[in-house]
């Protein structure tokens, strides 16, 4: 009875430690089945967030609306667009787009001051910042042809520029009536300011010492000439004195043929209509019958007509 007793005792103990081990085992691989299972739900979560992240990311980077404003609150599982990162970039496009736009005015003006200077080249007149005359633009306002002192030194002409702008006179050409006819090509800058009445001497010196105001003599043809080859203001019936631009007479004293060509010394003639058609006609001119300074012969050089 014994025996049976402590065999029964021995079938016990084997019994539990049968479960014991059996109850150890599953518990064992309970708790790595659950955390295989947690990793791997972990690693998911992670998986899907960035999935459905980088989805709204590469939305963004192609369907940014204006206006449109990240969250930024610096959480990557609610922040589709982690906020800084993205209104960072926003920001910065949106300074070059303005530095471009920038760009942009500096080039339209770049172009205005191109088109101003095209315009301010487009305007020059030409030499001497003036024009050519057109006929009757310059006339020939008077001519001391029989001065008292010194003949041909103390001839002069008187120009007068009719036009509301300067002209230049540079290359048109002076000629008389005498025989043989001389002629003299006007030097470059020679410019008649509009409305001007000024001297042009046979000699500077010579019209100065017959007290012409020196301010008024802007211009010398004859110095330095031999008598061959100076400009004569006939005192005949062939006295004459014409301003030309090529083949065109621009001014005209014919004066020799208007019957003006004997008068007394020291008396100049004086044309009262400005005009080209004007110094054709006789009656047009007069004789000054009045000194411009005391002691000097008559006339008013630089000035307009005193014709009655």
């Amino acid at each position: 009875m014994a025996r049976n007793l402590r065999s029964a005792v021995l079938l016990r103990i084997a019994l539990l430690s049968t479960a014991a081990v059996a109850v150890g085992c599953a518990t064992s691989a309970e708790v790595d089945d659950e955390a295989l299972g947690s990793d791997a739900g972990a690693d998911s979560g992670k998986k899907d967030a960035r999935a459905v992240d980088g989805a709204k990311g590469g939305d963004d980077d192609d369907d940014d609306v204006v206006g449109e404003k990240d969250s930024g609150n610096g959480d990557p599982t609610t922040d589709d667009d982690a906020g800084t990162d993205d209104a960072g970039k926003d920001a910065g496009d949106a300074g070059k787009d303005a530095g471009d736009a920038g760009d942009g005015g500096k080039d339209a003006g770049d172009a205005g001051d191109d088109a101003g200077d095209a315009g301010d080249g487009g305007g020059d007149p030409g030499d001497g910042g003036s024009v050519k005359p057109a006929q009757g633009e310059i006339v020939i306002s008077e001519v001391m042809y029989n001065p008292s002192g010194t003949e041909t030194k103390e001839e002069w002409i008187e120009l007068h520029n009719t036009a509301a702008t300067a002209r230049d006179l540079s290359g048109l050409v002076l000629k008389d009536g005498t025989s043989p006819v001389h002629t003299h090509t006007i030097r470059a800058g020679t410019v008649i300011a509009p409305g001007a009445y000024v001297v042009f001497a046979s000699e500077e010196a010579g019209a100065i010492a017959a007290k012409v105001p020196a301010g008024v003599v802007v211009y010398e043809y004859n110095k330095g000439l031999a008598t061959a080859d100076r400009l004569t203001l006939g005192n005949s019936d062939s006295g004459s004195i014409v301003l030309l631009s090529g083949a065109t007479e621009i001014a005209r004293a014919k004066y020799g043929a208007l019957g003006l060509g004997n008068a007394a010394n020291g008396v100049s003639i004086q044309l009262k209509t400005l005009t080209y058609a004007g110094a054709g006609v006789a009656a047009n001119w007069c004789k000054s019958s009045t000194p411009w300074v005391t002691g000097s012969d008559k006339g008013t050089p630089g000035a307009p007509s005193d014709c009655p």
